[in-house]
């Protein structure tokens, strides 16, 4: 089908299992070569979708998700995201009122001093290349110890909710929400997202990096041409991945 600017549309229909049940999700894309950022929305309502599911699942099993506005303790994590992500962050910001867009960055600033100071900048810096997951436990740890905020953290509330990376909309804990300042593995219940659509973007779509550091690497980010991929090949990789039909959407 045609859009009204003209560009034939992709409609597509995924039938995935999500624990116990099955999960029907529609979408539709432009029918062409598309960059990792325009094909965002479809990670994230697919992402919503099997989210939305588990946390359903996990509440009929009697346990409640904790997560919740006014608990920031999990943003307080050297999030990952990919490098589409990250430049549609960094558009996202710039596009703000001036007045709220300087506070961002500001205290995007202030959390790069805090690292160099603590002596985990360069190591932050060099997250996506640590050779083991033990390694990157201790630097996720020690990151952590040090309280620093997520810039979009205001009041103990995501402000850009609706925008935020698909690492975060995959966290969710069961157990009590005060155990998330001090993490430890025997203490923190987890819903357990088997195939985490953040993961797929970072390996065949995107490189990553720690959220913190976006806007240092927005001069690069602007700087290289976005690659592009034909829509169907990214919806297939969705497909792959989740392990489900498609069908075209009637």
């Amino acid at each position: 089908m045609s859009s009204d600017s003209g560009d034939e549309i992709l409609e597509f229909q995924l039938q995935i299992r999500v624990g116990s049940e099955v999960l029907e999700t529609r979408g539709q894309v432009r029918d062409g070569p598309l960059t990792v950022r325009e094909f965002l929305p479809v990670l994230q309502t697919v992402t919503n979708g099997i989210v939305t599911s588990l946390s359903r699942q996990a509440e009929e099993a009697g346990k409640l998700i904790s997560c919740k506005a006014g608990c920031g303790a999990c943003c307080c994590q050297p999030v990952p995201i990919g490098d589409a992500e990250a430049l549609m962050l960094i558009q996202l910001v710039d596009g703000m009122p001036e007045e709220r867009r300087a506070a961002i960055r500001a205290r995007f600033a202030a959390a790069l001093s805090r690292l160099e100071e603590a002596g985990l900048l360069e190591k932050v810096r060099a997250f996506p290349a640590l050779p083991s997951q033990e390694d990157r436990e201790k630097l996720a740890l020690a990151y952590l110890a040090l309280r620093i905020a997520c810039p979009f953290l205001e009041d103990d509330s995501c402000s850009i909710h609706p925008d935020r990376p698909l690492s975060c909309r995959e966290y969710l804990v069961t157990s009590p929400a005060e155990f998330c300042s001090n993490p430890d593995r025997e203490r923190i219940a987890m819903v357990d997202v088997p195939r985490r659509l953040s993961a797929l973007m970072v390996r065949e779509m995107t490189p990553w990096l720690p959220l913190i550091l976006a806007f240092e690497a927005a001069e690069r980010l602007r700087a290289c041409p976005e690659p592009k991929f034909p829509a169907k090949e990214l919806v297939e990789k969705v497909v792959r991945y989740l392990g489900g039909p498609a069908a075209p959407a009637s």
